[in-house]
């Protein structure tokens, strides 16, 4: 993890970032709500398989893609 990166206000963040952002607390909040139910396990595991890729690929779902948000990979940013 970069210690020198800077946070950036949540205005500054780039509408196609946001919207990722966005799609991740959908995700998040879906396997919460079914946490205690018998299907939280199959609800899951293909959205910490996608948040595991996400975090191995740099913000992209496969490793040949290369994201145009280069350049706030090492930014932090509250939202």
């Amino acid at each position: 993890m970069d210690v020198d990166a800077e946070w950036i206000e949540k205005s500054d963040v780039p509408p196609s970032l946001s919207k990722k952002i966005k799609a991740l607390k959908v995700c998040r909040n879906r396997c919460l709500a079914h946490a205690t139910s018998d299907a939280a396990l199959d609800i899951a595991t293909p959205v910490l398989r996608m948040f595991f890729a996400l975090l191995e690929h740099g913000g992209s779902l496969h490793a040949e893609n290369e994201d145009k948000l280069g350049h706030l990979t090492s930014a932090r940013y509250r939202v």
